[in-house]
C-alpha cells in the first residue's frame, strides 16, 4: 500500500472536525492546531496554501489540497495577505495578536468566516487520530 492510500483510508468520521469557511478578500488564516491530517476543498474562488516548509500552492474551485501535520500552514486569498484568525490545538481560535476569537466569525451551523455568501468556499476536514 502508497503512503497516500494508507492516510486517506485509514482515517473514519473518528475525531474529525468538519466546516465550511467563507471569505471575501482580502483574508488568512493561520493553522497551528497541529492536526495530522487537514483535508480542504475549495468549493468557489481561489486560496493559497502556504506551508512553513516547501513552496506555496494555488487552489482553485474544485480542486482538493491535504495538509499532512503536525506542521503549521496558512490558507489564504494571496501570498502576503497576513492573518485575521490562528487556529490551535484543540479548535481555540484567536487574533493574531492572542486575544480570543469568542465565536465572532461564527455564521451558522459547521459555517465559519466573514460571510456566508462569501467569494471564497472551502470544505474543511480536520482529522485528529
Amino acid at each position: 500500500m502508497d503512503a497516500l492510500t494508507g492516510l486517506l483510508e485509514g482515517p473514519r468520521a473518528r475525531g474529525a472536525f468538519m466546516v465550511r469557511a467563507c471569505f471575501d478578500p482580502p483574508w488568512a488564516v493561520r493553522v497551528e492546531d497541529r492536526a495530522p491530517l487537514t483535508v480542504m476543498l475549495l468549493v468557489r474562488g481561489d486560496a493559497w496554501l502556504l506551508p512553513d516548509r516547501g513552496e506555496p500552492v494555488r487552489l482553485r474551485a474544485g480542486d482538493l489540497a491535504v495538509a499532512r501535520g503536525p506542521d503549521p500552514y496558512t490558507c489564504a486569498d494571496a501570498p502576503g495577505t497576513a492573518p485575521q484568525a490562528l487556529i490551535l490545538p484543540g479548535g481555540a481560535c484567536h487574533y493574531p495578536d492572542g486575544r480570543p476569537l469568542n465565536g465572532s466569525m461564527d455564521l451558522g451551523v459547521r459555517t465559519w468566516g466573514d460571510r456566508p455568501d462569501g467569494g471564497t468556499v472551502l470544505l474543511i476536514g480536520t482529522y485528529q487520530l
